[in-house]
């Protein structure tokens, strides 16, 4: 599982250096082929193949005549690249959405758990992290999951 968030640099050639930490999950798994995406331009995705060949599978399992399914496919395909890892454990993000998403050198990479996201640094601390507040509606879809997890840990 990708968690927490880290501060890192994309080099002038676009490549994107892993942390320790991500890196070890990738290491684990045996990751080496990663599809390199996004849902919306302002951000990047980066899925190993293993949970992107998943997510893939659940999306053949609905008609992909489904409206939904086919904006999905047609957002993350129009943005996607399959890219290798290379020895250093560099990913060179495709130029189309370093443009899009407006990534020069700082940005933020951080865990969604199985895959990580990679944002322009300015742009998530100022716009992106004010949209993410909880909302009263949000609590309570979330109340379930988070009441299993306090009385798990209690």
């Amino acid at each position: 599982m990708y968690r927490g968030n880290h501060q890192v640099c994309v080099d002038k050639v676009g490549r994107l250096r892993l942390p320790a930490a991500f890196r070890s999950v990738v290491d684990e798994h045996h990751d080496t082929s990663f599809f390199i995406t996004s849902m919306d331009g302002h951000s990047i995705e980066i899925y190993p193949m293993r949970e992107w060949m998943k997510l893939e599978e659940q999306l053949m399992e609905r008609s992909i005549l489904d409206p939904a399914v086919k904006k999905f496919l047609t957002i993350h395909f129009y943005f996607g690249e399959i890219v290798e890892m290379d020895a250093q454990g560099r990913l060179l993000l495709p130029g189309r959405l370093r443009e899009s998403a407006k990534i020069t050198d700082n940005v933020v990479i951080f865990g969604n758990l199985t895959h990580m996201c990679v944002v322009n640094r300015d742009q998530f601390e100022h716009d992106i992290l004010a949209e993410q507040t909880l909302s009263p509606d949000d609590q309570v879809q979330l109340e379930g999951v988070l009441t299993k997890t306090s009385s798990v840990h209690n």
